[in-house]
């Protein structure tokens, strides 16, 4: 059996998404299976100017996905092989069978958030080609809920798969300027829906109590402009005069990950949307307490492990917080659970699952 993985999304993809893909990939070798990835030439014209401009952007993902990618699997295909297409966009006529990563149905349920040019490309491609792929694979039970409901399509057709997470728990790295602070931690894309300047509120709040507290948040703009909040973050901090105790440190390396992970008095994923929430189980795997909303997929993977707030209520989310600070009991207990918790969510049993779904089809 071979297996094609559609990976042309990792030259855009700054998100979770990124991480899937690296790590499916990596999986699949590793137990064994031949893998081969499909991917376009990083000097071709439509790669090296998609995010300059947007309609190069679209264009290229419809040819690739429903032109380029099909002839070469005709040209090549063989009896038993499959195609992973894992971000969102799959071929309309594939000539193997195919399975469709849907990591989430942001794009239906926030769709003021997308340029109109980017929802025409989902109603006439991107879904349309979901409902004739073999299966759909989707992250959480709230993701395959959602998905069933928006895009109409049967939950028979959806399977599950839990994604994985790194083990931080077994090497503490050791960063020294993160080893003398006291602070929360955020990790994740500076998206609009991941509701950060409403823990910046709350935590200036807790920070009156607590002076020597700082919040430091890790990650990078979002990939596209109606997507970023990184400018309403950055006057904010500015207005609450904030600019010594909430650190935006953008992109970090994976030691430095560790340490801050490792370090930090909790982790703050007060996301009003998630198609699964891994900075959750990476919090759990590292040992530190997690703070998250209550409801949807962030209260599913967090599996009662974690203390839960109303993400639209500052003053919910900042008692939560200064209850951490205060109370190290209700933070031991919930670093036990967590670290159970994370032992279920490992990137090979997410890929013996996959396996399974192909096996089946």
């Amino acid at each position: 059996m071979r297996i094609f993985v559609d990976t042309d999304c990792l030259y855009t993809a700054k998100t979770g998404v990124r991480t899937y893909v690296i790590e499916l990939v990596r999986a699949l070798k590793n137990g064994g299976h031949e893998v081969i990835e499909l991917r376009r030439n990083p000097n071709s014209f439509f790669v090296k100017n998609q995010l300059k401009y947007k309609l190069l952007l679209h264009i290229g993902r419809i040819l690739w996905t429903q032109f380029i990618i099909p002839l070469k699997l005709f040209n090549v295909r063989k009896k038993g092989d499959f195609l992973i297409s894992p971000e969102y966009f799959t071929p309309y006529v594939s000539p193997v069978p195919n399975l469709l990563t849907i990591h989430d149905a942001v794009f239906v349920t926030r769709q003021d958030d997308y340029s109109s040019l980017f929802k025409w490309t989902l109603k006439i491609i991107a879904w349309p080609s979901a409902r004739r792929a073999s299966k759909i694979l989707t992250v959480s039970e709230d993701a395959k809920e959602q998905i069933s409901d928006k895009l109409n399509i049967e939950k028979g057709k959806i399977e599950v798969t839990y994604l994985g997470v790194k083990p931080f728990g077994l090497k503490v790295s050791k960063v020294e300027k993160f080893e003398n602070e006291e602070f929360f931690l955020y990790v994740g894309v500076l998206e609009k829906r991941k509701n950060i300047p409403k823990s910046i509120e709350a935590f200036s709040e807790i920070k009156k109590k607590n002076p020597n507290v700082k919040f430091f948040i890790v990650g990078q703009p979002a990939p596209f402009p109606h997507l970023d909040d990184t400018t309403t973050i950055k006057s904010l901090i500015k207005d609450l005069n904030m600019q010594d105790s909430v650190v935006l440190l953008g992109y970090v390396t994976d030691e430095e990950l560790s340490a801050l992970y490792h370090n930090a008095l909790a982790l703050v994923f007060i996301s009003t949307y998630e198609g699964f929430g891994l900075p959750i189980i990476e919090g759990y795997s590292a040992g530190i307490p997690v703070l998250t909303s209550q409801g949807g997929a962030t209260e599913e993977v967090a599996g009662g492990c974690s203390l839960l707030c109303n993400p639209n209520d500052v003053r919910d989310i900042s008692e939560k917080m200064q209850k951490l600070i205060e109370d190290p009991e209700l933070r031991r207990s919930l670093v036990d659970k967590g670290k159970e918790r994370a032992k279920l969510f490992t990137w090979e049993k997410m890929s013996q699952k996959i396996i399974k779904v192909i096996q089946e089809l």
